[in-house]
């Protein structure tokens, strides 16, 4: 790059202090100092730069939850259901009252330990698999909290409503075990499971019993349609 400069009689003629007869000198050419070539690549001021926008940030991957993790990330443990000693899942299914009765008849009536009641009781629903011992006793329990009130004739009570008079009778204050036959002899005599014998020794009674029960729940419907 070159720059044209005045002359020095050029200076003094156009600032009026020379001769007019002075002879201009010829304009000088000069180069441009080589140190001027830097300012060119000088970086702007930091308020001369342009504002260029941010490059995006990296998506970061999304992350991945291990199954069976919490929101935290921790790893679950995996809970098995619960298997009874012959290594099927246990069943939580409400007993009928039908299989309780069948485990009353084998455990009181016929005197039966409870290694001997499980495969029955396999064998008679085979629909139950997964029922262990601890279950058939808790409903075997459980039933004595309601055993049926009896008069000196054997017969059934009932309230002034109606309703059937029960008593709790645990089986460890029971002087004589009660089962099926001399607690619902009505039911033991339908049953196809119970042994003939035992039928008959108990059929009078429950058929008195069943008797009883139909009229009972025909006066409770008679009531309840007048109330």
């Amino acid at each position: 790059m070159s720059v044209t400069l005045p002359g020095f009689d050029d200076i003094v003629r156009l600032a009026g202090g020379l001769s007019p007869h002075t002879t201009p000198s010829s304009a000088t050419t000069i180069k441009a100092p080589s140190s001027a070539a830097p300012w060119t690549n000088w970086a702007p001021l930091p308020h001369q730069r342009p504002q260029l926008p941010h490059p995006p940030l990296p998506l970061s991957p999304q992350r991945q939850m291990a199954p069976h993790a919490d929101a935290f990330g921790c790893q679950k443990k995996q809970r098995k259901p619960p298997t009874n000693p012959t290594g099927l899942p246990r069943t939580n299914r409400k007993y009928t009252q039908e299989q309780i009765d069948f485990v009353l008849y084998l455990r009181v009536d016929r005197k039966m330990n409870w290694s001997e009641v499980i495969p029955a009781y396999m064998n008679q629903f085979p629909e139950e698999v997964g029922r262990t011992t601890p279950g058939l006793q808790g409903s075997f329990y459980r039933e004595n909290l309601a055993i049926p009130v009896t008069d000196a004739n054997g017969d059934l009570m009932f309230d002034e409503n109606g309703e059937q008079i029960v008593q709790v009778s645990k089986v460890r204050d029971q002087p004589k075990k009660i089962g099926l036959l001399d607690r619902y002899p009505d039911r033991a005599i339908d049953y196809p499971w119970v042994e003939y014998k035992d039928k008959h020794r108990v059929w009078h009674r429950g058929s008195r019993h069943k008797a009883q029960l139909a009229a009972a729940k025909l006066r409770q419907q008679r009531r309840q349609a007048f109330a």
